[in-house]
Formats: structure tokens, sequence, C-alpha cells
């Protein structure tokens, strides 16, 4: 590095070093005839509050330099502009300190002139999100973004500290209340692995602090196609969404809408998945659903999906006597029992309803809402080759159950309700719990087993309350009992078989509600697979040696690691210790090259991977740069043998070079 190099790289901070000293000259030297303001913070019990920054914007939002702008002991202050300004109205912030729970907050419109006294300013206190966020290696995340949606507006609101730091750690002050939060991955970022899967953490009721543990942000992988029509034409405006076939779960994804040539491209984590594709409504074709397997390192080309001209399936939904309106239905694949995505699927006011489906053979749901009286309804094995009129389908009448579910006493949205009779689940409708943690739902008179399940990943259990008498209406209030999540146990007796340049893994499950199973390879995933899966092949590996570790995962949690490794012999070759581009010299291209190794995975891993370990710790890390940039600039020792010529390895590890 030469000196101006140096030099340039040390400007920026030179720079803001005067700007700051400026400032405090600025500061220190108010001119006269600035306003004088005073005022006072209090906390919501009118208690002074000490040591908090008062900031007065300009029209343009931006802060007058202040002068004396924290309070004191008693939570006043006397703060002095140190600019002349007309009198008029401004924005007023209040910043407490950053130790407390205190919220930031502005407050609008206050009048400012000499000596004017403003406030008192009354500042609410916070709760605190906190946790870490990991890729499925167990790797931190760095700039994981949180967004923070009002639930019933979805207004985003922009919190302070919303996003990782280096250690994948996130500690978030926002107002108590209710929230709709999602994880992303910030556009354009690729540390350590990306890009990520925006990952969906639910409805939050946030009254007190709250840990929410390791998250895991899952790798996206592309995942690209077209959507035609039965005659080829491109169609515009398709819906995506992404379900997990084995908890039903949808998996929020962006660009879910195909364009105008019918193109779509979204980011999918590896796995099986279902992709349902909604056809426009108005198009008169019928929605469709895909089985997807996403496997590294993608991407994954589905190449042409045709939506056929969909069949009309009709009928009035009644009492027996009157219409019923405002029936949702739902088209249930027979075969498969994968729902299919249908727009424009409701009765209507006259209870007439008419839906365009593809051929298939269907289970048809009846979902009347709840003032309406009446429970809902499933046609079984609808045979769906032509146009069919249902005619008149009587929805019996419905006896309700109603009940608010708490979690440690605070209300839970999101909690399911399912109703049974001797184990076998009968079909509900309005079953999950609202933001106050309400339901409302009806079911025909009898007797019922009732249970209640929380929202995936929120630490407490099913609770089952049995033998339920529904032939009168029945409230049941519920308060589930907060518990640790517990992760799943690990597989069974791993085994690594090599069979020439493939390693094939076996094992047995250890549970039976796993929701996927990774492979890691010498600490990299290289298969995420189905939660019934026992076996995976690592195909064409050259030689060398490698430990596996394969891991299940259930409500974001891991288990514990089972491990096997393999080993084949491999025919070293001579090399040049720290050459890690093998051209022969050693320069600060190699150190470049390995970072790129290490960071970039668009960058393959070098056959001769012994050239990257500079300092001969039998492996290839960061350290290695560091040491071969310490050599290179500032007089550190030389890399071990073989350096500075070609050689053989004097110290064997589990790295090659062939």
């Amino acid at each position: 590095m030469n000196r101006s190099t140096a030099r340039s790289r040390f400007l920026p901070f030179l720079c803001l070093l005067l700007l700051l000293t400026s400032g405090r000259t600025a500061e220190a030297q108010c001119p006269p005839g600035g306003f004088v303001v005073s005022g006072s913070v209090v906390d919501a019990l009118g208690l002074p509050l000490v040591g908090f920054d008062i900031d007065i914007l300009d029209a343009l939002g931006n802060p007058l330099p202040l002068s004396g702008d924290n309070t004191d002991g008693n939570g006043l202050f006397t703060l002095t502009i140190c600019q002349i300004v007309p009198d008029g109205f401004y924005d007023v912030i209040v910043r407490p300190p950053s130790t407390t729970n205190f919220l930031q907050t502005v407050y609008p419109a206050q009048f400012i002139a000499q000596g004017a006294v403003i406030g008192p300013f009354v500042v609410e206190l916070g709760v605190r999100l906190q946790g870490t966020v990991t890729d499925e290696a167990g790797l931190p995340i760095f700039q994981a973004d949180f967004q923070f949606a009002d639930p019933v507006t979805g207004a985003v609101t922009q919190m302070n500290n919303e996003t990782t730091d280096l250690t994948g750690s996130f500690d978030i002050l926002l107002e108590s209340g209710t929230w709709n939060v999602t994880l992303r991955d910030l556009p354009g970022d690729t540390l350590p692995a990306g890009p990520y899967v925006d990952t969906d953490l639910g409805t939050l009721v946030l009254v007190n602090d709250l840990h929410l543990g390791s998250i895991v942000l899952r790798r996206g992988y592309s995942v690209l196609g077209t959507v035609l029509d039965a005659a080829g034409l491109p169609v515009a405006g398709a819906d995506l969404d992404v379900t997990n076939p084995t908890t039903g779960t949808a998996l929020p994804i962006s660009g879910d809408f195909t364009e105008a040539n019918g193109l779509f491209s979204v980011l999918i984590p590896a796995g099986s998945w279902e992709l349902e594709v909604e056809a426009p409504a108005g198009s008169g074709l019928a929605g469709t659903i895909v089985d997807l397997a996403v496997t590294p390192p993608g991407p994954v080309l589905l190449g042409t999906i045709t939506l056929a001209n969909g069949v009309l399936v009709s009928g009035v939904t009644t009492t027996g006597v009157a219409p019923v309106p405002d029936v949702d239905l739902d088209f249930v694949i027979t075969t498969t029992g994968s729902e299919l995505p249908t727009p424009d699927d409701n009765a209507d006011g006259s209870g007439v309803f008419g839906v365009l489906v593809g051929a298939d053979t269907y289970d048809i749901q009846f979902r009347p809402p709840f003032i309406s009286g009446r429970a809902p309804v499933e046609l079984p094995a609808v045979a769906v080759t032509a146009p069919t009129d249902l005619g008149n389908v009587v929805l019996p009448p419905g006896v309700a159950l109603t009940g608010t579910i708490t979690l440690g006493g605070v209300p839970l949205p999101g909690a399911r309700i399912t109703l049974s009779q001797g184990g076998s689940p009968v079909l509900v409708f309005g079953n999950r719990t609202d933001l106050l943690g309400n339901f409302a739902l009806r079911q025909v008179a009898d007797v019922y087993d009732i249970t209640v399940t929380p929202p995936i990943g929120l630490p407490a259990a099913p609770v089952t309350i049995p033998a339920i008498d529904l032939t009168i209406p029945a409230v049941i209030d519920v308060d589930l009992i907060p518990t640790g999540p517990t992760p799943p146990p690990p597989v069974l007796g791993l085994s690594c078989t090599l069979a020439g340049n493939d390693v094939q893994l076996g094992w047995a499950l250890g549970s039976s509600d796993y929701e996927e199973i990774l492979v890691l390879r010498n600490s990299v995933v290289v298969g995420v697979l189905g939660p019934q899966s026992t076996s995976f092949i690592d195909a064409g590996l050259p030689a060398g040696s490698y430990e596996y570790l394969v891991r299940s995962m259930r409500s974001g949690l891991f288990s514990s690691d089972s491990e096997c490794s393999v080993m084949t012999a491999p025919t070293q070759l001579p090399f040049i210790r720290a050459d890690a581009t093998g051209d022969g010299a050693v320069n600060i291209a190699d150190a470049i090259n390995i970072l790129g190794v290490l960071f970039d995975p668009l960058i393959p891993l070098p056959t001769c991977r012994d050239r990257l370990d500079v300092n001969d710790d039998g492996s290839s890390d960061i350290s290695d740069a560091v040491y071969l940039l310490s050599f290179l600039f500032t007089g550190g020792p030389p890399p071990p043998p073989p350096f500075p010529s070609v050689g053989p390895d004097p110290t064997p590890d589990s790295l090659n070079c062939f």
C-alpha cells in the first residue's frame, strides 16, 4: 500500500473530525440574538427525566444548532438556538439516553420564539425485542432487517437499530402493542452467503421485553419460469404463493406476480414446496399447483407453467329456505390434500357462486360467516370434468363456540382452535384468534374435543379440552402456559459410506415431527431435506477428508449434531504456500483471492486448498489472509514451507492439493 493510498483512507476520518470540531466551536460561540427556549421532560407519571437531549428541526427537517439542550436533574432545560430564526412552529425531538427504555419522540408544531416555554414533553417507555439471526449453518447474519407493520392498517413504522450487528444480534426498542413482524435480507447484502428469504415472524403482542432467541434466516435460490394460457399466450398478474406441504404454512416471498410477458423470478429456500399459481381474476383461467424441489446451488428453471381454461362449478348456498350470502368456498384436491388457489370464490349476496377450477376431483368446503348462524359443510370427492352445477348446497344450523385465548395472561393472536370426535378432525371455520385473542365459530350441535394450538414457534404447548357439550352455545377461555421451546431429538445411527467418488449417508428418524433435515459437509450446508428423509448422497467428490453433520429442525430450533466422516488418501502435488491464485507469485492478489473464496459464493473452491493455508494450521480461514497481509506489508513472518519455492507439504492435514 503506498502512502497516498493510506492518506486517502484516513481522509474521511480527518474530515469528520474537522466537522465535529467546528460543530463544537459553533455551539460554544452562539451569536447574540438567538432565541432562549425553556421547558421540561417527564415520564407518564409526571416524574422528571434527566439527561434527555432536545432537538429542534427547521422547515427542511434539519436540526438547528443548540446550546444547553439537555435536561437537568429536575427534568428542565433552558437552551439557546445558535442561529437567528423567525418566530414560528417547529418540530421538536426528545431523544432519551441510550441506556434507558424510553422512546425517542417527535412533538410536531411547537411554537418557538424568544422566551418561549414548551412542553412538558411526556415520554413513554418502550419494550425491547432482542435475539440473534443466523443462517442455516449457524453463522451470524449482518444487517438482517426487521420490518414492523400495523396489523390493521399495514402501515410500516421505522424503528431505531432495527438491523442486526456484526455478531447477528439485535436489540430493538419499540412502542408496546401488536405488530406484524417480518425479517428481511437487505437488498444487495450477501453476507455471509445470501441472498436470504424473508421470514414472517407473525403477529407479536409486545407488552414486556421479549427475547426471541436465535432466528434462522434461510438462504434463497432463484426459481424462474413462465406462465402461459392454453393458447400459449403469456399470463400477466398471476399471483404466486409458496406453501410448506408438511406444515401447510405459507412462505413470504417478494416479486410474486408474473410480469407482462408471463415471466417470474422468486427466491425460495432449499427443500420441497408447493408453488401455487392463482389465475388473475376475470381471466377465465384455472389456478394450478406445482410440486417444487429446490436444491443448492440453484437456479431452478421451471420452464413453462400452463394455466388451463377454467371449468365452472356453480350453485347456491342456502338454509333450505333462504340463501346464505358471502360463503367462502375452498377446493381441496382429493388425492393430494392441497388447496387449489381460486380467485372470486365467495357466494354473492344471493348465495350464488361460480368458481373456475381445473378438471380434477375435489373436496369442496363451504365456510359460512359466523353471523349467518350456519355451520360449515364439505362435499367430498366431487369430480369436475365439465361445467358442474351443485344446485342448492344446504348449510345446517351451527351452535356458537366463542372465547379468548391468552398466553400468560396476554391476548394471543393467531392461535388455532380445532374440533375433533374420536380423534378425527371436524371441519371448522373462523378458528383463528384475532388481535385481541378472540375467536368465534359454529358447528353442528354435538359433543366435541377442543384443542387450542399456539402459532408455530411460540413457547407454549397445545391444550386439549375433552367432551365439550356444543348442543348449546359455549364459551371457552384458555390461558396457555408459556414454556421454553425445546429442540428436536437428533437423527439416529448416522453412517457414512464411501462408494467411489460418492459418499452415501444413512440414518434413522429420532422423531416424527421434524420440519426439515440439514446435511453439512465440512460446516457447509449441502442438503436441505424433507422431514421424513433417511438418506443422502453427496456425489462426485474429489479425494480428501470430509466431516458430515446431520441436524434436524423444528420450530426454528436445531437438534444436536449427528456426525460421521470419511477420508481418502489424495495424491498430493507440490505447491507454493500462500500462492492462492496459482500464478507462481505471492502478492496482494493472493490475499484478495483468499477473502473471495471465503466470502463470495460465486468463487469456486480451488482444487489445491493447501495453497490458501498461509499459516499452515490445517484450515483455510480469514487468519490466513491476515497472516499474508502482515508478511507483505508490516514485516510479519513468512509463510511456512513450502515457500517461496514449490515443494510438498511437510505437515499432513485435512487440506489437499491435487
